[in-house]
């Protein structure tokens, strides 16, 4: 028998998450190129509508506080989380 998957940690809220990951679906790249895309200000990535779409999904300041208190393996939080826990790292 397969050992089981451990199960994704959650640490922003259910219906929050569900919003991110449509979100970052649309995006079809992954956390690191959205986050350089960010960096750089690439307007070929960043459309109006996508960077809109960002700024929805800004992590406030209570999740901010939690995706940085976790200290655990970041491969253990559901995708959402990590892409939130990856904006928390820009300046």
């Amino acid at each position: 028998k397969a050992p089981a998957k451990p199960e994704k940690i959650h640490i922003v809220d259910g219906k929050r998450q569900q919003n991110v990951g449509i979100s970052i679906s649309r995006f079809r790249s992954s956390h690191q190129e959205i986050k350089k895309s960010i960096m750089r200000i690439d307007d070929t990535i960043l459309s109006l509508e996508r960077s809109k779409a960002l700024m929805a999904m800004v992590p406030t300041e209570d999740e901010t506080t939690m995706l940085r208190g976790y200290t655990g393996d970041l491969s253990l939080l559901t995708d959402e989380d990590q892409f939130l826990y990856e904006m928390t790292t820009i300046p």
